[in-house]
């Protein structure tokens, strides 16, 4: 699996989670939503993706600890993974038109041979 595929479901993933305390609210978050959220800090730590790490991780300490500024956290939380999901498509559109580039891009040898005249060719020469 391409690591782009992998990190486009660790995102999913949390937008699920996400979307399901907004539901339910977050004091009906369980110890599999707790878990989930632990889990999914670790994963976005370990893509590089540290301040995303961070919020779920706060969002997680908000719904263990009941503190007031959850439904904070939690927002923040959705404005981090937007922003992320936003910065990851601007960088596999880059990626792509890259390498659409390089792979359009003809070789020195054919572009040489595209400015020199043709053998046979039916145009007279100007003198």
């Amino acid at each position: 699996m391409s690591e782009t595929l992998e990190i486009q479901q660790i995102v999913e993933h949390l937008q699920g989670v996400l979307e399901n305390l907004v539901l339910r609210g977050l004091r009906a978050a369980g110890a599999t939503d707790r878990n989930a959220l632990a889990t999914l800090g670790a994963e976005f730590t370990r893509i590089g993706a540290g301040h995303l790490a961070e919020r779920v991780l706060a969002l997680r300490e908000a719904i263990e600890n009941d503190l007031r500024d959850g439904p904070e956290r939690l927002l923040k939380t959705q404005a981090s993974l937007r922003l992320f999901e936003r910065i990851l498509t601007l960088e596999v559109a880059r990626a792509s038109l890259e390498q659409w580039q390089s792979d359009e891009r003809p070789s020195v040898r054919s572009t040489a041979l595209a400015g020199a005249p043709q053998e046979g060719s039916d145009e007279p020469e100007s003198e």
